[in-house]
């Protein structure tokens, strides 16, 4: 399978609060189409009444709708190869990323309701239109950070991340599922939570300098090892670097998300993402000696390229030219189909509906089976339960 596939669908921007991932167009219709045939709305219409006077509910379905839009907009003015490999189009995309998003915003609004997340409209508003408005690089950042806030203190009992205020979830114990397509991947801080009956407990992240062994950095931190393989010092420094500052010392940190630290050793200063036909460079090592390339671009021959994705029986190679969701790039460099139920599997591969057992390819697990991973089970449905896992929908428990 194409080794560049991965690095497709994972540089799409980080859309909320702390990813899950690695820490390296206009328009004047402000109309959002329905699903299921019901009434257009405005961008901003007030779905639900505020409760007993105060401020407005979350509307899971509006969240969801309105989130879901903006990113399929911003995927496909910068990142239209990510879309293309899952067969995604204008049409199908909001809906696809929607129901997705829709279970889980509704386990946020039982969070609310219960007092443990804070529901801000306001900056919801703020969200949508900077996703709307923003160019492709740098690739943006922590936009849709504050529309959803927790409450609970460090120590206090939660059961997902954003409900603990100024931390996290401390799920290292406890079941957590993360099943969500790759393509919305930078939606993952919204999609993984615990599950079935594990509780865990808020813990605070930590600031700049501070250890992060074992602990998570705050927002515009990393952690960084400022000692060696053998002794390590884990740190958290600075991630909010602008483009020109000085980056990569013990005493500056890294530059902000969307930039790179590029230059000899020492010399090195933040730069923004190489476009297409600009030099650019691959590997992990850093100070990079030239610029990443930016979303939906590939760094092949040391120029920045966009991927292409090939249908079946198109060629197709371990680089720029992808197969599409479903598909395989076999030894004679063709696209293929993966292989369907009841048929030996392809390399341990099978089509998106099913899973490899036994070298066969066999129907991913309904409601109600059990599972051990999310993996395992039908779309939509996680691995639910820390000590006997069965495919279900995520569910809103109250953590005490």
């Amino acid at each position: 399978m194409k080794n560049s596939a991965s690095r497709l669908v994972c540089s799409s921007f980080a859309l909320v609060i702390t990813a899950c991932g690695s820490d390296t167009g206009d328009g004047d219709d402000t109309s959002i189409a329905p699903r299921d045939g019901g009434v257009a709305r405005d961008a901003g219409e007030e779905v639900e009444p505020p409760r007993d006077g105060g401020p407005p509910a979350l509307d899971p379905t509006d969240a969801a709708d309105r989130i879901a839009g903006a990113f399929c907009a911003y995927a496909r003015r910068c990142q239209s190869a990510n879309l293309d490999y899952f067969a995604l189009d204008e049409a199908s995309c909001p809906a696809f990323a929607a129901a997705h998003l829709e279970p889980l915003f509704t386990t946020a609004r039982a969070a609310a309701d219960d007092g443990r997340l804070s529901y801000d409209a306001a900056a919801l508003d703020a969200c949508v239109a900077e996703l709307e408005q923003h160019a492709c690089a740098p690739r943006p950042s922590n936009i849709c950070a504050d529309f959803l806030l927790g409450t609970r203190a460090p120590g206090e009992a939660c059961r997902f991340d954003l409900e603990c205020a100024g931390g996290y979830c401390d799920t290292a114990d406890a079941a957590t599922s993360c099943g969500y397509p790759a393509v919305l991947s930078d939606l993952a801080s919204f999609m993984c939570m615990n599950t079935g009956d594990v509780c865990a407990a808020c813990v605070a992240y930590a600031g700049v300098n501070a250890s992060c062994d074992g602990v998570r950095c705050g927002a515009d931190l990393r952690c960084a090892n400022l000692g060696t393989q053998a002794n390590p010092d884990l740190r958290c420094l600075r991630r909010d670097l602008g483009v020109g500052q000085t980056c990569f010392t013990t005493t500056s940190g890294f530059c902000a998300f969307g930039l790179h630290c590029v230059g000899p050793s020492g010399m090195s200063t933040c730069v923004v993402d190489a476009a297409e036909g600009e030099t650019c460079a691959t590997g992990n090592d850093l100070p990079l000696a030239a610029p990443r390339c930016g979303n939906g671009l590939l760094c092949e021959g040391g120029t920045c390229q966009p991927y292409s994705v090939s249908g079946l029986g198109e060629a197709c190679d371990n680089t720029g030219r992808l197969c599409p969701l479903g598909s395989f790039c076999s030894n004679a460099s063709i696209c293929v189909a993966l292989p369907s139920g009841g048929e030996p599997c392809l390399q341990n591969l099978c089509d998106p509906d099913h899973i490899c057992v036994g070298n066969t390819c066999a129907p991913r697990s309904a409601e109600g089976s059990a599972c051990t991973s999310g993996g395992e089970c039908a779309t939509g449905l996680a691995c639910t339960g820390a000590t006997t896992g069965r495919c279900g929908a995520v569910q809103w428990e109250v953590c005490e």
